[in-house]
């Protein structure tokens, strides 16, 4: 990195020299004229022309080099020009320190005019050359030293005090020349530095931002590659739990079913953690009943504090608005997380409160349970990302410690913070709000029971074997038939307009499912096909929405929500 803006700082200032050689050539070119008409009357004339020639000649050589190294020339160059500029740039001074040893007038006025003159040109190569310190020191030394010399001989007083002024004519520009080339160094130097810093930002900023999305290529593909064999273990645990009539095997298939849950939820968990982290999450307003919301919260988590005979209140304020536009699959999320925890964290036999207070054109939520408690010093560690207040706490009651991580930046983007009150062994107080806005009355969604359907055959894209299998056994208990096609190709080659519906896996070999829908959509626009996939993100449905599929289903199947697609999709028979 040093060497790199010790070269670039080099051919910097030789360019700035460079630049401005033009106003250098016309203070030689006009100042060598006068001197030529003004000693004309001692020296002669064709003498002084052709000194004037030799700067003339050396002056244009110098400009017509210095247009070469501008227009043509790069920093792999620079050192070469830069000696040949010097040699220009000596020769130059030479010719005019010539001057003194065959042009030294005997008139005062004339010898007045001489100096006048070469230190004029002297002071002007401060601004002119001591970007390069070397350049200048050659050019006044060799320019004014002759002059030195003449004086300091000629046996007069005021000559020698010329002489001596001369000397320190010269130490003062060397002086004043190098703080200009200091300046200018450390000016270049510091820009330089910070253009190649910004440079190895914009170079960890890329890194950055691969690594990111390798990350989250990375967690998609994993999310998706389990809920695969979830979707398969799910189906065939609710079938059993249809078939099993022993109550012992029922609670095992029950056990088996909440784990896989539990597995499920702590995916959710990392793919909305990567989402946070790297500032992609955002809140889908939409209307919705939102007393009608929390109570089926509530009621979800009724069987689970029975069994640990837990007693669960909850005090719903009858002035919160019927309709508001929120994001309330985040909400549920938030509430779930914490009333799971004060499940999770309160021992038997005592009672979790649930609030939730109309106030402000805000709701306020409160968890209140009487669980463990959670000491003071440990309540800021709790929202930390995979923190637990204590150790001991995995190992005790599990969890990955991302629960109220996500929950704590969900309440951030509601224009809130999670907060809680706590007193060890005494329980905890769970704090937030979300804002109520009120919206208009939405038709609340039809409900459908469990359509028993005719026979149908639909059409199913899977890959997976045992997907199929499921997929058939579903299917089968709807009253409903199903032809399989192994990847995009089969679909596309299988469909006709008998089918009422496509089932179409998204990640397939040999062609996809996004490419298949849109080759059969092109010669069958009537036709009705579903997404059926484990990319499971809330932007996939979108995304698969926008590209021209008619629904939407993430694995592991729901098996209520495929009866209802699938009722929506195929008519009734007249």
């Amino acid at each position: 990195m040093d060497n790199n803006i010790e070269s670039k700082l080099a051919f910097e200032k030789l360019a700035m020299v460079i630049d401005d050689m033009p106003r250098v050539a016309s203070a030689h070119i006009i100042l060598g004229l006068l001197i030529v008409f003004a000693l004309s009357e001692e020296f002669s004339a064709t003498s002084l022309w052709y000194w004037y020639a030799f700067i003339i000649v050396t002056i244009f050589t110098r400009v017509l080099h210095a247009l070469y190294v501008k227009r043509y020339c790069d920093m792999r160059h620079y050192k070469l020009h830069y000696n040949l500029f010097w040699l220009g740039l000596v020769l130059t001074a030479t010719i005019w320190a010539s001057s003194a040893f065959f042009f030294f007038p005997q008139s005062g006025e004339l010898k007045l005019f001489l100096i006048v003159c070469v230190a004029g040109l002297s002071s002007g190569s401060i601004s002119s050359s001591s970007q390069i310190y070397i350049y200048l020191v050659s050019f006044v030394t060799i320019l004014l030293l002759p002059f030195i010399f003449v004086f300091s001989f000629e046996g007069t007083r005021i000559a020698s005090f010329i002489a001596i002024a001369l000397s320190s004519y010269i130490i003062l520009i060397l002086v004043v020349a190098r703080k200009n080339n200091q300046v200018t160094d450390a000016a270049l130097r510091s820009g330089y530095q910070n253009e190649q810093l910004v440079i190895e930002l914009n170079d960890l900023v890329v890194e950055a931002k691969s690594a990111s999305e390798a990350k989250s290529t990375f967690l998609s593909t994993m999310s998706h590659e389990i809920r695969t064999p979830l979707n398969a273990i799910l189906g065939y645990i609710s079938i059993l739990q249809k078939e099993e009539k022993s109550d012992s095997k029922k609670k095992y298939l029950n056990i088996v079913e909440y784990s896989s849950h539990m597995l499920l939820g702590v995916i959710n968990d990392i793919l909305d953690f990567n989402k946070i982290s790297s500032n992609n999450l955002k809140l889908e307003m939409h209307s919705c009943a939102i007393q009608k919301e929390l109570f089926n919260i509530i009621e979800l988590f009724v069987p689970m504090c029975r069994d640990k005979h837990i007693d669960l209140k909850w005090e719903i304020d009858s002035t919160i608005p019927e309709f508001i536009s929120t994001d309330i699959l985040r909400v549920n999320q938030i509430l779930t997380n914490l009333i799971s925890n004060a499940i999770k964290f309160t021992p038997d036999n005592k009672s979790i409160l649930f609030q939730a207070v109309y106030r402000d054109e805000r709701i306020y939520f409160e968890i209140i349970d009487e669980g463990i408690g959670i000491d003071a010093s440990k309540q800021a560690l709790i929202f930390e990302s995979f923190k637990q207040a204590d150790g001991s706490t995995t190992r005790e009651f599990g969890g990955t410690g991302l629960g109220l991580s996500i929950s704590s930046e969900l309440t951030k983007l509601f224009g809130s913070q999670l907060s809680v009150q706590s007193s060890l062994g005494e329980g905890s107080t769970f704090s937030f709000s979300i804002p109520a806005t009120i919206c208009e009355a939405i038709d609340m969604e039809e409900t459908f029971d469990a359509r028993v359907f005719n026979d149908e055959t639909i059409l199913v894209a899977e890959d997976n074997k045992t997907n199929q299998m499921l997929i058939k056994v579903l299917l089968q208990e709807m009253h409903l038939h199903c032809d399989i096609a192994n990847d995009g190709h089969e679909v596309i080659q299988a469909y006709n307009s008998s089918y009422p519906l496509v089932l179409m896996d998204i990640n397939m070999p040999n062609m996809n499912g996004e490419d298949a829908m849109m080759q059969i959509k092109k010669h069958h626009p009537e036709a009705k096909i579903i997404a059926l996939t484990a990319n499971a993100l809330v932007e996939d449905r979108e995304h698969y929405l926008k590209l021209g599929f008619d629904a939407y289903l993430s694995k592991p199947i729901d098996t209520e929500e495929l009866n209802t697609l699938l009722s929506k999709m195929i008519d009734k028979p007249v």
